[in-house]
């Protein structure tokens, strides 16, 4: 990469920095350019946080060339046209000796997850794509040795070759002349089809089967997973790799990881299929389409894992939580995961049926929000949620909380670790954009709470209105969690105390998401009972609510799980085992506040540990224990 390096500072210096260069010394000048990069950077970054500009953040972690940041910032400096920026990054991808000669050399072999989104802009804007496919060899042309299947459904037809640069694996396991990875294509079109439709209620926005799906494996481009190739579905076609068995493209988990590699390639390719019958503007979700589409790849084959990859991209929420997740793009497919792991798909699927009634300019977050509703809760609360889902993965994983798959997960970035509570704390929130958030992680591990002691939390927005929905997440030292989202007002001061036991925390948790729409900030100030300047009355332990430990434990077969609530409300009580699957739901109806106990009988359970989960209106409470027989 040193020489992509040289040609942007290079590029910097000539084209964005004309300065006399006499009056500065060559000590003063490398450092005024670092400065003018970090500023033009971040202005790129906030400003275009939608429309087009949503295309640059989908560019920026989509790319896996040099030089398709230094095209963008051509055309944002009016350097180029759009349909010439375009073109250009079309050609870096698939034929990058067609570019022009200040772009070439920064070619990369990193995977390219998806081109669809690049080429549909391309072909709004009327750009002659078939002759840039012609000179990358990604052009759709006949040869003799071209052959065809149809798909059992009669839904899709494959097109392949045995010879020549797009020649697939001759092996033919069943010795039927139809060479395997053909077959398979096909049999996976069929299956994700089935799945997306059959399986998850999605609506069909296919014309007929008189009127196949055309899949064609061809060599395309280093790195390049696949695309569809146009909005028309008369002349649409799903592209899709020869031959996965390359560095780029192994990093899943399927037993056989070239094969999962297309498996997931042609389910995320046709859900671009049906989004394209669907979504028929140049103004389009361009990064939403592609968070969709990756979604599709977890829900349609769970096994593969594919999208861990990019859930360490440095746009991802593990790695970049402030940074807003809305229209979201494929690296953000564990954001969109937390709605279906917390609704089930049927909550991707009322917005997808909102946006085909929508047509052609569905907007994701109207539509979000009410689909929201429809579940009974609020966008805002569930934006909060979705956060600490996330802080809850990696090492800070505990089961019965936060993704299934949470455990394999990177850990997320914290904004600020706070050690000292000896002393009241305050904490800036810095300017924070809509629908991202913050994190703060408070350690209780030098300092020794009572039963009685508490903390007090209050925030101050910087604007006249709340734009901030908080969300709490204690961990406790028997490795249970408790989570705490109350909900946002519009005053700008929230101030409260969490109904947590301190005594037995190890550390809380606290986030801080903006919800509201507009870039915002303001100040958080904890104060402990333990703290110098906390004179105000503690909170009785009654008014807690609050799952108490079961007894016997350990037990065989019965025991008591008592639990406490400080207001009326409806209550679920569940049985998870070690893996967080449920086993056994004890409760799931409204309880007056006050102290309450059921029995469970583990009768037909194995002997092992087990974790029971209060799910209130206040909160989320689990506890450990175990049957031994």
């Amino acid at each position: 990469m040193k020489l992509s390096r040289n040609i942007y500072i290079e590029r910097i210096k000539i084209r964005e920095f004309r300065v006399d260069l006499k009056k500065f010394s060559r000590v003063m000048l490398p450092d005024l350019m670092r400065l003018c990069q970090i500023f033009f950077l971040f202005f790129v970054l906030a400003t275009f946080s939608h429309a087009q500009g949503t295309y640059l953040e989908w560019m920026n972690a989509e790319r896996g060339h040099a030089g398709m940041e230094i095209i963008e910032r051509d055309w944002q400096a009016g350097r180029l046209s759009r349909s010439e920026a375009v073109e250009q990054q079309l050609r870096l991808i698939v034929a990058p000796h067609t570019v022009m000669a200040e772009y070439s050399g920064l070619v990369s072999e990193e995977a390219f997850k998806c081109l669809t989104p690049l080429v549909w802009e391309a072909e709004g804007l009327k750009i002659n794509t078939a002759s840039i496919f012609q000179a990358g060899s990604l052009a759709d042309e006949t040869q003799n040795d071209e052959f065809k299947l149809l798909s059992k459904s009669k839904m899709f037809e494959v097109t392949y070759y045995l010879e020549g640069e797009h020649a697939i694996s001759p092996a033919d396991a069943d010795s039927n002349k139809i060479p395997d990875y053909a077959e398979l294509t096909a049999f996976y079109a069929d299956s994700s089809y089935r799945h997306m439709v059959n399986t998850l209620g999605f609506e069909s926005t296919f014309p007929s089967k008189n009127m196949p799906i055309r899949i064609n494996i061809r060599k395309l481009a280093t790195g390049l997973y696949g695309y569809v190739s146009s909005f028309d579905l008369a002349n649409s076609a799903i592209f899709i790799q020869s031959d996965y068995n390359k560095p780029q493209f192994i990093r899943n988990d399927d037993a056989n990881k070239p094969l999962g590699a297309m498996k997931v390639t042609v389910a995320h390719e046709l859900k671009h299929v049906m989004q394209s019958v669907v979504i028929k503007s140049f103004n389009n979700p361009f990064s939403w389409i592609e968070m969709d589409a990756t979604l599709m790849e977890e829900v349609v084959f769970d096994n593969v894992n594919d999208y861990y990859t990019y859930l360490r991209s440095n746009l991802s929420v593990f790695f970049n939580p402030s940074k807003t997740v809305v229209p979201g793009s494929y690296y953000h497919s564990s954001w969109a995961l937390y709605f279906v792991e917390r609704f089930g798909i049927s909550y991707w699927r009322k917005v997808w049926e909102h946006f085909v009634t929508q047509r052609p300019n569905p907007h994701m977050i109207t539509t979000m929000n009410a689909v929201a509703s429809q579940f009974k809760t609020t966008l805002e609360e569930e934006l909060t949620r979705n956060m600490l889902w996330h802080y809850a993965s990696g090492d800070n994983y505990r089961v019965g909380y936060g993704f299934s798959e949470g455990m394999k997960y990177p850990d997320i970035k914290v904004d600020t670790s706070i050690t000292d509570l000896s002393r009241n704390v305050q904490i800036p929130v810095i300017a924070t954009p809509n629908f991202a958030g913050r994190l703060y992680v408070v350690d209780f591990g030098a300092y020794t709470f009572s039963a009685t002691d508490t903390l007090q939390f209050s925030f101050k927005n910087d604007s006249p209105n709340q734009q901030f929905t908080a969300g709490f997440l204690a961990y406790y030292k028997d490795g249970t969690v408790q989570e705490l989202i109350p909900k946002r007002t519009n005053d700008s001061q929230l101030v409260l105390r969490p109904n947590f036991n301190f005594s037995k925390m190890e550390k809380m948790v606290i986030t801080m998401v903006n919800t509201a729409g507009f870039v915002s900030s303001g100040v958080i100030k904890l104060s402990s009972s333990m703290a110098v300047g906390l004179d105000e009355e503690r909170p009785e332990i009654a008014d807690l609510t609050e799952l108490l430990p079961n007894y016997p434990n350990p037990f065989n077969p019965t025991t008591t799980i008592p639990f406490r609530l400080a207001s009326s409300g409806k209550v679920k009580l569940e049985i998870l085992d070690l893996l967080g699957r449920r086993v056994a739901l004890l409760a799931d109806t409204y309880y007056t506040s006050g102290r309450h106990q059921i029995v469970f009988d583990a009768g037909k359970l194995s002997s092992g540990v087990y974790f029971t989960r209060l799910s209130t209106p206040e909160g989320t409470f689990t506890q450990k224990m175990s049957l031994v027989k």
